[in-house]
């Protein structure tokens, strides 16, 4: 999946090597990115019901507890200031909450999130295009971060240290470079591989944070936070016995949950049934 520039075909990259542009002729801003193929969210946007598993503060965030510690003074701090966050490198095993927790970041401080993968982002005019339409305070989340092509790459380092975005126009000698000022923003980046990324990349990061895999207890408190919201009726034990297979993985859990959902009100319908009907008492006397 690329970004998509206004760009006809036939007109060449700037950011490619392309043939220097006549001095008179203005350099053409970078062009806005297709919305279908940048995921944005907000505070104020309706959530889907895939959306609704997910916790929308940090106070709300089973587990990682020294994780939200730091994130926590970071956001206090950062509001006290009336600055962004500072850039969050966020790393560990895949589906360990890497993407609710840059959404609780941007719900926390009150901003948008925009959300895209480095395989997205092949040629520089796909990374520009997103910097410089995100507003201030904006939070921007690569996913695979560790995927960014080098050019792409380049191109962040003076957006992370000075909010500015450089381009450059034609090659050799002729070559002419022309800079934007950005809003200031939050880079949040999701890797698994951590050791695979750049150095200069990675000590362009404010904050690095791993996650680690979950406890069991924190587990079955995930599996019944998710039974709740799906409206599941589910026991203490039961959600246990989900967690002790989930592998560590609120990932697993939830979808080990979805399928537990699916077989019990066709295997045991009757007990299913009259655990609904007590459920619905319960909320009724309540």
């Amino acid at each position: 999946m690329a970004i998509i520039s206004s760009k006809s075909p036939a007109e060449p990259d700037p950011g490619q090597g392309a043939a220097a542009a006549p001095a008179s002729e203005p350099a053409t801003k970078p062009a806005k990115p297709s919305p279908s193929l940048v995921q944005q969210s907000s505070a104020t946007e309706p959530s889907s019901a895939e959306e609704g598993l997910r916790p929308k503060h940090l106070r709300d965030y089973i587990g990682q507890t020294a994780l939200k510690e730091v994130l926590d003074i970071a956001i206090r701090a950062a509001q006290s200031r009336q600055e962004p966050l500072d850039h969050l490198l966020l790393y560990g095993p895949p589906g360990l909450g890497k993407t609710t927790m840059a959404l609780i970041l941007a719900a926390e401080m009150g901003v948008t999130c925009k959300i895209t993968t480095a395989p997205a982002l092949e040629r520089p005019r796909d990374i520009a295009g997103l910097l410089v339409n995100l507003q201030p305070g904006d939070l921007l989340f690569i996913d695979e971060i560790h995927r960014l092509p080098r050019v792409t790459e380049e191109i962040l380092y003076p957006a992370m240290e000075d909010a500015r975005l450089d381009i450059t126009i034609g090659k050799g000698q002729s070559a002419r470079t022309r800079s934007i000022p950005l809003s200031p923003f939050t880079l949040v980046g999701a890797t698994t591989r951590v050791g695979a990324l750049t150095s200069p990349l990675r000590d362009r990061f404010g904050l690095i944070q791993r996650l680690r895999f979950y406890e069991i207890d924190e587990l079955a408190a995930i599996v019944e936070r998710t039974a709740q919201v799906l409206a599941t009726p589910i026991t203490a034990e039961g959600a246990t016995e989900i967690a002790r297979r989930a592998r560590g993985t609120p990932r697993i859990a939830n979808r080990l949950l979805k399928r537990v959902r699916d077989y019990v009100p066709l295997k045991l319908p009757v007990r299913w049934s009259q655990r609904r009907w007590q459920q619905t008492r319960c909320n009724y006397s309540m």
